[in-house]
């Protein structure tokens, strides 16, 4: 019988994070550096929450481009275990309207998982449910 998969099968595993006191232009050229959309963010050691590329370029148009994220990082972030399973994690991120959730070890981040990680999933699954190719008409 098959098992749920868990979040160590499907995160992003060691995600860029930065610091809180960053300022958000450099937040934001570091997503655009590494083509990423969510970044982690730390006080020190400890992961205090995420924040998006679109919570950033709002932040651009209202404030100076070398505040911190303070004021823009989701101090809420969902956090999770890499031992916790897809379907948790997904019916969490629905439920809390969440685009994106930190992937824990015990204390440390471990990944990240975001909404476009899941559809990537879903698409993978989908043309190996249903492959195509050989239709008959």
């Amino acid at each position: 019988m098959r098992q749920m998969p868990i979040m160590t099968s499907h995160m992003r595993p060691f995600p860029w994070a930065v610091d809180i006191g960053i300022s958000i232009r450099a937040a934001l050229d570091e997503m655009v550096s590494h083509n990423i959309h969510h970044l982690p963010v730390k006080s020190g050691n400890e992961v205090v929450g995420i924040v998006s590329a679109e919570q950033l370029t709002l932040g651009l148009t209202k404030d100076d481009s070398e505040t911190d994220l303070t004021g823009y990082c989701d101090h809420s972030a969902l956090k999770f275990q890499t031992r916790d399973t897809l379907d948790t994690v997904l019916t969490q991120m629905i439920e809390f309207d969440q685009g994106a959730v930190l992937i824990m070890k015990e204390e440390r981040l471990a990944g990240i998982f975001t909404a476009r990680n899941a559809i990537h999933h879903l698409l993978k699954l989908l043309t190996e449910l249903y492959p195509s190719g050989n239709d008959a008409a």
